[in-house]
């Protein structure tokens, strides 16, 4: 019980710690990313004018927008939240399917370069704002790391013939009389 409760305060330590102290750092980092892309974009529109159309700028641009403005709060639980939207909102659905394949044509390099460096702040930002459940997770996944070694050194045991076995792990009395 002890052990317990020990493992417990501990637990709750290191999500203090997380939540309190290193994501909002973590998230920071990002959202100065963000800037940072979205600054490049604009430069690129600049630089661009000609080529780079007014749609695929202004949906680059809402989607770096919309990720500053949800950055505290994109994780698995609002993702599950636009998953179901779109399986149940088929208009919605059509608009998204249309912004991503305009987003996907783009044909200037950079502006595909920002698309994709957006979507791994995304990642990120995803791994950060789920980060502290990893203590959580960390106590179910060692047992089960172990249990999977555990198995194999069944297996491996059981598959020694007698002989093999008792020279591996003697008992008590045969080790006594094996001199050393």
């Amino acid at each position: 019980m002890t052990y317990m409760i020990l493992g417990l305060l501990i637990m709750a330590s290191v999500h203090f710690i997380y939540e309190g102290i290193l994501a909002p750092s973590f998230r920071l980092k990002l959202r100065f990313e963000l800037f940072s892309l979205r600054d490049e974009l604009r430069q690129l529109k600049i630089d661009c004018a000609q080529s780079l159309s007014d749609k695929h700028f202004d949906y680059l641009q809402d989607s770096l927008n919309g990720l500053i403005a949800v950055l505290h709060r994109y994780d698995a639980g609002t993702l599950a939240a636009v998953e179901h939207e779109l399986r149940t909102n088929p208009e919605l659905r059509a608009d998204i399917e249309a912004r991503v394949r305009i987003l996907d044509d783009c044909n200037i390099p950079r502006a595909r370069t920002i698309r994709n460096r957006s979507l791994w702040i995304a990642g990120k930002a995803l791994a950060t704002n789920n980060g502290a459940w990893f203590c959580y997770l960390l106590p179910l996944a060692l047992p089960l790391f172990f249990v999977s070694r555990l198995k194999k050194l069944i297996r491996a045991s059981l598959s020694l013939s007698e002989p093999d076995l008792n020279k591996v792990a003697p008992f008590a009395e045969q080790r006594a009389a094996t001199p050393r």
